[in-house]
This record gives structure tokens, C-alpha cells and sequence, in this order.
């Protein structure tokens, strides 16, 4: 969602259930650094998307909703 704020992009997101026991610790770690990653590359590396074929738009009947 931040990758979509970011670059002004109408993005929808959904919250997963959280994760138990000792799978909650690496998940925490796992996200905490995904997030500095995140940081890192939209404004200090300035990282660019990589596509590995032609863009393509949703259907209209999506766009807008």
C-alpha cells in the first residue's frame, strides 16, 4: 500500500490474521525489515519497477470502483 500511495495509484489492500507462536517472531523481523527496504528503495536508491512484458490496464469494469 505504501508502494501505492507513493506513486498516486487507487490500490486496495486486505489485512491477513496474524500469525501465533514462534512463526510470529520471524514474521515480525521479516516486516520490520520490508520496511526499511521499502524505504530505501522508493528514496534513497530511487529503485525503478522491473516489468517483464508490455503494461497492461485492468478492464474498465474494474477501473473506477
Amino acid at each position: 500500500m505504501a508502494i501505492a500511495r507513493h506513486f498516486d495509484y487507487d490500490a486496495v489492500g486486505y489485512n491477513a490474521d496474524a500469525v501465533t507462536g514462534a512463526a510470529s517472531i520471524r514474521t515480525l523481523l521479516r516486516e520490520r525489515l520490508a520496511r526499511v527496504k521499502l524505504l530505501l528503495d522508493l528514496f534513497v536508491l530511487d529503485k525503478q519497477p522491473k516489468f517483464l512484458g508490455e503494461p497492461v490496464s485492468p478492464p474498465e469494469s474494474v477501473k473506477g470502483e
